[in-house]
């Protein structure tokens, strides 16, 4: 039988280039993850098998093969697109994400067509969000708890400044509707 859409569970995903979060659930029910994004692989000792840690536990326990495949705020390529699907799969795997689910994705305000579209593959090819999956700008859904408890920030003008850590977004909302976006290229990064 179809669950009803209050048992629905309502899952919010950011994959930074830095950090991920999920927010899951309704009312009191509702939980953030937040994990640095970065994996590393490592073989069972007993099995042979391949195994996959993601997180700070990647970072801790294996600093010398982790990997951080959105450095510049997207997978720009199959190999970074793939690293991506395997990170959040073991995510959602681990955090017991239902497949049974409505997800709603920031997306950065960047012109890289190739790594938006290997983003979107990872998000709505993932094991969840039967119910729906729809995209939004990354600065407007940063915007929508800054401006009230619910939606309110749909019905507003406003101009939101996204800090990301690899990115500087700016933009002019009016209610809903994205004028005038402005995004630098990556801005940090790791120094020599």
């Amino acid at each position: 039988s179809e669950s009803s859409a209050a048992e629905r569970t309502a899952v919010g995903v950011k994959l930074g280039s830095t950090r991920t979060v999920l927010s899951m659930g309704r009312g009191d029910e509702r939980r953030a993850v937040k994990t640095l994004t970065c994996l590393a692989t490592y073989e069972d000792a007993i099995t042979g098998d391949e195994r996959v840690l993601y997180g700070e536990t990647a970072a801790a326990e294996y600093p010398d093969r982790v990997q951080y495949m959105l450095r510049s705020g997207l997978p720009e390529d199959d190999e970074r697109a793939d690293l991506t699907e395997r990170f959040f799969r073991e995510l959602l795997r681990s955090e017991s994400v239902p497949e049974d689910s409505g997800v709603v994705y920031a997306i950065p305000t960047i012109d890289n067509e190739p790594g938006l579209e290997n983003l979107g593959a990872v998000v709505e090819g993932s094991d969840i969000g039967s119910e729906f999956v729809r995209s939004y700008p990354e600065s407007l859904c940063g915007a929508i708890p800054a401006l009230g408890e619910g939606l309110e920030a749909i019905n507003e003008i406003f101009v939101s400044v996204n800090l990301g850590s690899t990115n500087l977004e700016a933009c002019a909302y009016r209610r809903g509707e994205q004028l005038a976006p402005f995004a630098t290229g990556s801005v940090t990064g790791v120094g020599v």
